[in-house]
């Protein structure tokens, strides 16, 4: 959301504080559901302007005050001089994702792409923490 809308006053957001504002939401159905499932079972009741597949997509919609982003903590660096802030929702609402690639997959991109590699390093290390996680190599 923008540093200067009235829901960032706010130290975490509730069902009942989005259901009259214009929303962005991601186009996956799993987290359609969840929301859903967040919202009482009522989505309809949300007012949904449009969706996203890349959250940088909806981070510009959000800055050019097209609504507001539900998107997973984390995804977004927020710094000081950004426009926009990320507030947390309560009751919290947890999703799982899975990173997903063939069995004995060599990945060339290391070579070409070193940060999606440390990405990719980065994710295995922090779900193996996880309980929550699965994930196959």
């Amino acid at each position: 959301m923008k540093k200067d809308s009235e829901l960032a006053k706010l130290d975490t957001i509730s069902p009942k504080d989005l259901l009259d504002k214009p929303m962005i939401i991601s186009n996956q159905e799993m987290v359609k559901n969840g929301i859903s499932g967040w919202l009482g079972g009522n989505q309809r009741a949300l007012n949904v302007v449009a969706t996203y597949n890349l959250f940088y997509n909806a981070k510009l919609m959000c800055e050019e005050n097209v609504g507001y982003v539900l998107t997973l903590k984390n995804l977004y660096n927020e710094s000081n001089d950004s426009p926009i802030c990320f507030k947390p929702l309560n009751p919290p609402l947890t999703l799982r994702s899975h990173l997903v690639w063939k069995k004995y997959k060599v990945f060339p991109i290391y070579c070409f792409f070193k940060p999606i590699y440390k990405l990719i390093h980065a994710f295995t290390t922090f779900s193996a923490d996880t309980k929550n996680c699965c994930i196959r190599i």
